[in-house]
């Protein structure tokens, strides 16, 4: 059996940089993970548009060039 891999919390800034870095087990006995959210309602919102937006890509037909890169 291999090891469970050790899962990892990244924090990312507005800029896109991380500005934090951990591992599960570091936060378990600290702050809960959803306390690094600011906004969570936000967070769930664009998780919901992009859960969209993934839901019309793959709904899209192919044109010739997907079609291609597929074979």
């Amino acid at each position: 059996m291999s090891e469970p891999h050790e899962q990892q919390i990244i924090v990312i800034g507005p800029d896109g940089q991380p500005v934090a870095a951990g591992t599960v087990d570091d936060h378990r006995g600290g702050a809960d993970v959803s306390d690094m959210v600011e906004q969570p309602a936000k967070v769930m919102r664009i998780g919901s548009m992009i859960k969209q937006l993934l839901e019309e890509v793959r709904a899209a037909p192919l044109d010739e060039a997907s079609r291609n890169r597929l074979r």
